[in-house]
């Protein structure tokens, strides 16, 4: 499955349309990665089905599928960046290259991305968001399908780090006791923008004529967004708190 190709012409070909829809169609072609497909989708299932009982609001239940993804990519996100750092694998070599863990952890993402959706349709339609849930998992189940066929998953795992907040937001949505406005919005600062930035950069030092760095930049903007409204709600609660 190694493609024997430098990385400049592979971080080239992924603006090629007939590979793009190659690697589309092709999706999980190893039998064995088909078989994980499914047992991490029963995986999800069971753990679903485990705390679904004890959560009374669907608001809760729609955030069962992310809490468990989050934690698991969050981990293996740190654990990488660690590796990356204290190995000097900043590289185009390792960058733009992938492996049998790295894939397991690729495989097990899209399995999160569509048992969100089919627990959704069936348990919390309501949360369904068109946008944000309905449009963002079925653009990521493709982009990972891509990835896969190209060979990028190592890549990948650099940036599972930016699933922190959403492990925090998860938590405190599940169980209401756990929630921490301050907690989500400084692992979001540091994690979604400043580590964005930091891997934006890395990226671009690595490869300036890659696309992947570029998506990142576009990526950042989109955080720094929702970080502004989300300092602008928060600040604003703060203040009524304060009786100001």
């Amino acid at each position: 499955r190694t493609m024997m190709i430098t990385a400049s012409s592979k971080t080239s070909s992924l603006l090629d349309y007939d590979l793009i829809i190659q690697s589309l169609n092709v999706g999980f072609i190893d039998p064995v990665e088909s078989l994980i497909f499914l047992l991490s989708c029963a995986f999800i299932g069971i753990f679903f089905f485990l705390l679904e009982s004890h959560i009374p609001t669907s608001k809760g239940k729609a955030w069962v599928v992310m809490l468990m993804s989050s934690f698991v990519l969050s981990t293996v996100g740190v654990l990488y960046v660690i590796n990356a750092q204290l190995f000097n694998l900043w590289t185009s070599d390792y960058i733009y290259s992938d492996d049998f863990p790295s894939r397991i952890i690729m495989i097990y993402f899209a399995a999160s991305n569509v048992m969100d959706l089919v627990l959704g349709i069936i348990y919390y339609p309501s949360f369904l968001d068109p946008f944000s849930t309905v449009a963002h998992h079925i653009f990521y189940i493709l982009f990972i399908s891509t990835l896969l066929s190209f060979g990028y998953s190592k890549g990948f795992m650099l940036c599972f780090l930016m699933e922190i907040p959403t492990f925090v937001l998860a938590l405190g949505s599940v169980w209401k006791d756990c929630r921490s406005d301050l907690a989500f919005g400084s692992s979001f600062l540091l994690t979604r923008i400043l580590y964005n930035a930091i891997l934006a950069y890395r990226l671009a030092l690595i490869s300036f004529d890659g696309v992947i760095w570029k998506i990142c930049v576009g990526v950042l903007c989109l955080h720094v967004f929702w970080f502004y409204k989300w300092v602008t709600v928060y600040g604003k609660n703060l203040l009524h708190g304060f009786g100001l």
